[in-house]
């Protein structure tokens, strides 16, 4: 920053036009504006310009220098940009990965058992539709903030017979859709399997929906192991 002071005629001291002096402007770094602004002031009072023309670029100055310090301690740093990542675009992708596991699952093969829907040696092959939804609730918990929700169907083609001959060979005959909802927990940046709940074989009502246990064997059970083996590489 440069000064320049012209001379008045015939005075002893010199006269200071304030026309010719090269204000900061706050376009540049303001810190450094309200430095190079009291140094100015030092400058004028070293001069010993003790006339009034002198008192009001001093005031002048002063000025500048005190609205610059102030707008320096108003200018905050940006925040800087986290990479958080999204629970929304993490559940999409983990609905993705459960129909494709889902639909990729192998046939599988199941002797009669105690149960009353696997009396007879039973092929299976799950499925699901595209009719799939997933929502994101937010809530109170800090170690779950969020809870994702996927509704699907879980699906099977079969064919039952007397024998493993009999059922290993013959294309699948008939088919059972049941809905099923999945829920995940929003931990540490990732999600992770919670439970998963499917409508009750007998209800009467659709939203009549019942936990799917760890030892649940067949169908649900099959689809409740995919759902929780899908979240090992989901975030």
């Amino acid at each position: 920053m440069r000064f320049r002071f012209r001379l008045g005629v015939g005075l002893d001291k010199p006269r200071l036009n304030l026309l010719s002096i090269k204000f900061p402007t706050i376009h540049v770094n303001r810190k450094r504006v309200a430095s190079d602004s009291l140094n100015l002031i030092q400058i004028i009072l070293t001069k010993n310009i003790g006339n009034e023309v002198c008192m009001r670029s001093v005031m002048v100055v002063f000025s500048v220098a005190v609205a610059t310090i102030l707008l320096s301690g108003c200018e905050r740093e940006k925040p800087r940009q986290v990479d958080v990542k999204d629970p929304v675009k993490g559940i999409q992708a983990l609905m993705t990965r459960l129909q494709t596991a889902i639909n990729a699952a192998e046939p599988e093969i199941s002797p009669p058992s105690d149960n009353k829907y696997y009396t007879e040696w039973y092929k299976r092959k799950i499925y699901t539709s595209d009719k799939m939804q997933f929502d994101v609730v937010k809530t109170n918990s800090v170690v779950s903030p969020f809870l994702g929700k996927i509704d699907f169907e879980c699906n099977t083609r079969f064919v039952k017979g007397v024998s493993l001959d009999e059922v290993k060979d013959t294309p699948f005959t008939g088919t059972a859709d049941t809905p099923c909802r999945v829920t995940y927990a929003y931990q540490d940046d990732r999600w992770a399997f919670k439970d998963m709940s499917c409508l009750k074989l007998t209800a009467l009502n659709p939203n009549d929906f019942q936990e799917i246990s760890p030892d649940t064997m067949g169908v649900l059970g099959q689809c409740r192991v995919i759902a929780n083996s899908i979240t090992s590489k989901a975030k």
